[in-house]
């Protein structure tokens, strides 16, 4: 998909509504390590458990564990994503070849400098699949060792 198409397809997902509770929007604000597109995210899910987060940010997810103790955290467990975990679903539809093949046809000459954890996932091309698990594997520990794999959806 082009930049063009991945436009559009954008431009038709639903608007995130507005979190009602904020005061926990306020005091996920106010957190070292939780931007405010984080927090209005996280304050909108834990309104709404329909929701799923995604994110690649450990350093949210640490700060997100130190919130306040008025906030009902529990409910964001088995509803996390990150970005690892989908990387790892299109390696299990696809392959680890074509899907770093893709990613290194996107930005050749960049790769490394775009998505640190892809570049841990796949170092040096061709990656064999072993290797591919185990940064896999190290990517997801870095989350789980703060959180648990059960605070993780899953995938």
């Amino acid at each position: 998909m082009d930049r063009a198409a991945s436009a559009d397809t954008a431009s038709r997902l639903p608007i995130l509504p507005p979190p009602q509770d904020i005061a926990t929007l306020g005091a996920l604000n106010s957190r070292e390590g939780i931007d405010e597109g984080e927090a209005y995210i996280l304050a909108r899910a834990l309104e709404d458990q329909s929701l799923l987060v995604l994110t690649g940010d450990v350093r949210m997810i640490r700060a997100l564990l130190q919130a306040p103790t008025f906030i009902d955290l529990e409910s964001l467990r088995g509803r996390i994503m990150i970005f690892p975990q989908i990387i790892g679903a299109l390696v299990n539809r696809l392959s680890v070849s074509e899907v770093e093949y893709r990613w290194r046809k996107a930005a050749p000459g960049a790769t490394s400098q775009r998505q640190k954890s892809l570049s841990v996932m796949f170092g040096s091309a061709p990656t064999s699949a072993e290797d591919f698990w185990n940064g896999y594997r190290f990517q997801v520990s870095r989350v789980t060792d703060v959180c648990g794999e059960e605070w993780l959806y899953p995938l």
